[in-house]
């Protein structure tokens, strides 16, 4: 999605791609996005007969969006593309949508499907520890860097290091290409470059070796179970400047 220019752009590539397609709406805004996507499926139709089977939502409150989707596509005459979700669903989350009259026709189970019942939002504590990548950097066009403005869940642009100071002092969130700070011990490797795996690949007993190794290093004052110590995390002034850069430029576009 962010590799284009407008989420529009992005809905039009998917719909002239393939014949039966669905789209995703809560990139940006799920309102304005289920108006983009009705527009483009109307006239993708028109001119090559590619339907629209699905829209999915994937955060927010899937209770009011999905009733409020289920609306726009009933009234612009698309009664038989289904409404999705997905998103940190388990078995709790699904029956309290269906018992609220949520007009969902399937749900996405990924973590918790894996490895059982338990969340933060299910009140019922287990062991799926949530992960969200997003497109940073994309190397098309004058300005590489690429953003998700969306309030709290904007995302931050750039290719990025983490150093660790002095010890566990703090952690330094940085361009790859900043100075690395006095001290500074990077926490990032490359994992795939140019489609070729290049990072270290240890057999499991050494990665479990290496977890426990990681987690004793942890102060004991950050690894309490109750009121731990906060750790410091900052991000670097070459950050801060890029992610700005990049706001600017997705609000004047």
């Amino acid at each position: 999605m962010q590799a284009y220019p407008t989420e529009e752009a992005a809905f039009r590539a998917v719909a002239e791609s393939l014949d039966r397609y669905s789209l995703l709406l809560d990139t940006y805004d799920v309102h304005t996005a289920i108006e983009t996507a009705v527009a483009v499926a109307r006239d993708v139709y028109s001119r090559l007969g590619h339907e629209l089977v699905a829209v999915r939502l994937d955060s927010g409150d899937l209770l009011a969006d999905s009733k409020h989707v289920r609306q726009v596509l009933d009234a612009a005459g698309l009664r038989e593309t289904r409404v999705l979700v997905s998103g940190d669903i388990d078995e709790l989350r699904i029956a309290e949508l269906l018992a609220a009259g949520a007009p969902i026709a399937g749900f996405g189970v990924g973590g918790n499907l894996a490895v059982g019942l338990g969340s933060v939002a299910s009140g019922t504590i287990g062991g799926v520890l949530g992960a969200v990548y997003k497109l940073v950097w994309y190397e098309e066009g004058d300005d590489p860097a690429r953003i998700k403005l969306a309030g709290e869940k904007s995302t931050w642009p750039g290719r990025k290091q983490v150093y660790r100071t002095d010890e566990f002092q703090e952690d330094i969130i940085q361009l790859d290409d900043e100075p690395a700070p006095e001290h500074g011990t990077p926490l990032l490797q490359p994992a795939i470059r140019d489609g070729t795996i290049v990072a270290d690949l240890p057999p499991l007993p050494e990665l479990q070796h290496r977890a426990v190794a990681n987690v004793r290093a942890l102060p004991a004052r950050h690894r309490a179970l109750h009121d731990p110590a906060p750790y410091s995390v900052r991000r670097s002034p070459g950050v801060l400047e890029v992610r700005e850069r990049a706001s600017q430029q997705r609000r004047d576009g």
